[in-house]
């Protein structure tokens, strides 16, 4: 389970859901800027890889359960 996020560049990264939290949770504290969240940049991974993106680069996000 992850949430997908979509860049302005076109590009696709996730983001693992927490241990513990539903997907739905994830989101929530996601879209309110809350937990891990609250920074003004956003950990996103992609093959094995882990980068930080502002918010502003997002612009859309996906729950993803597969």
């Amino acid at each position: 389970m992850y949430l997908e996020v979509t860049l302005t560049s076109g590009q696709n990264y996730s983001i693992p859901i927490e241990e513990g939290h539903s997907v739905q949770e994830e989101l929530e504290l996601f879209l309110g800027r809350e937990g891990r969240y609250g920074a003004e940049w956003v950990p996103l991974q992609k093959a094995g890889r882990e980068l930080f993106v502002r918010y502003e680069q997002i612009v859309l996000v996906s729950p993803k359960t597969d």
